[in-house]
This record gives C-alpha cells, structure tokens and sequence, in this order.
C-alpha cells in the first residue's frame, strides 16, 4: 500500500497538482537491501525501450510522457496522454487500459509476456 501511495503522488506532482502538507508529518525510512533503489541498466540482458511519442488510446502526439507501459512485441514503451493518464490514475485502471492496448495490437497472446 504504502508504494502504491508513492507512486500516485509522484503522478500527481508531474501533472501540476499541489498536496496541502500543513499537519503531514512524512517519515524518513532507512532503505534495507530488499528496496534498494539502485536498478542498474545491464547491456548485456536488457535493451532499452524507445518511447513511442503518440497515445496507445487515443493516437494524438504526447511531447512529454509520465505514464508508460512496456510493449516487448514492439520494442517499445507505450504512452498515455496526460489527460487520459489522469483519468485512468483516478479510477485505478491504467494498467488494464495498457494491457487492453496490447491485446488490440497483437492478440491476447501478448499478454504471456508479463508476469501479471
């Protein structure tokens, strides 16, 4: 729960929203070796994914990303528009509208790709 909070005020901080703080105490944790952050790029078993620059939904241009989703079949990263992105953050179906996407581009086999 706690990561999932993490990463909805990340999103929302990249799309302007302010978060009142007045009587918000945040904690600071110590990182163990089980949340280490470091997820080094290893060249030789991993390949970086070109961000496509056109909404998977909607198809209009996207000049600046936050809402990405791994498409293996294509190589790509696939992208949301920032008002989508919203919507979909709010209802708590981003990566199911992903994973709809990916079953229109390439069947539901696609879908074997990823673990969940």
């Amino acid at each position: 729960m706690r990561r999932a909070l993490r990463f909805e005020v990340e999103i929302l901080f990249s799309v302007g929203y302010s978060i009142p703080t007045q009587g918000v105490s945040i904690m600071a944790k110590e990182k163990t070796e089980e949340e280490s952050t470091d997820f080094g790029f290893d060249p030789g078993s991993q390949r970086e994914l070109e961000v496509e620059d056109t909404c998977c939904v909607t198809g209009e241009e996207v000049p600046a990303s936050f809402c990405r989703f791994p498409d293996y079949r294509r190589g790509s990263m696939m992208v949301m528009s920032k008002s989508l992105a919203v919507e979909q953050l709010r209802k708590g179906t981003t990566t199911v509208t992903f994973k709809e996407c990916l079953v229109k581009r390439h069947g539901k086999k696609a879908l074997d790709d990823y673990r969940s």
